[in-house]
């Protein structure tokens, strides 16, 4: 469920960055195990989700300090 959610956040146009966060930072706090590198899929959405999160913030369309979980996930993935 949670691959789901991230890939229809990821998908929307434009990408939904606050739901990408609030996800990322719940599916932290629910799953006592590493959940990012569970499934190829949940790694391979996340991917997206650090990419398109990079360029926002390279374009300044986005700053980066108001999104932290995703901020974290440009530093593990």
């Amino acid at each position: 469920m949670a691959c789901y959610l991230l890939e229809q956040a990821v998908e929307s146009e434009p990408c939904d960055f606050a739901t990408l966060d609030r996800l990322i930072g719940r599916a932290d706090e629910i799953f006592a195990f590493d959940w990012r590198h569970a499934a190829p899929e949940i790694e391979a959405v996340l991917v997206q989700a650090r990419r398109a999160f990079g360029r926002a913030v390279m374009r300044g369309a986005l700053v980066a300090a108001s999104h932290p979980h995703l901020t974290t996930l440009v530093a593990t993935t």
